[in-house]
């Protein structure tokens, strides 16, 4: 069950990444695509469920219900960076959202 669980949170993480990297394609290019709004969307998205845990992978939860010490971040970085991980990536979609041009969102 664990690997299960980490594997629809990996499918998550790149899903998120994915998204990421159209907002930063979008805002760097300029170039107009029906994916950024999508993007922007699920990216809000995950910040409010964030913002609504605490800062914490609303997964989180799950992983140490089946026993996972390390967590999905756990997984393949360095203890000492985990507490940096949420805020990077939140800096990280900050900047992408400050790029975008606003006239091709609306």
């Amino acid at each position: 069950m664990l690997f299960l669980v980490r594997i629809v949170h990996s499918a998550f993480a790149v899903l998120f990444m994915v998204c990421l990297g159209i907002v930063y394609f979008f805002g760097i290019t300029g170039k107009p695509s029906p994916l950024i709004l999508p993007a922007v969307a699920l990216l809000i998205l995950e910040g409010f469920l964030l913002w609504l845990n605490k800062g914490l992978c609303p997964l989180e939860p799950l992983h140490r219900r089946l026993g996972d010490d390390k967590g999905f971040f756990g997984l393949f970085l360095p203890p000492a960076w985990l507490p940096y991980v949420i805020p990077f990536f939140v800096v990280l979609t900050c900047i992408g959202f400050l790029l975008l041009p606003r006239t091709h969102l609306l």
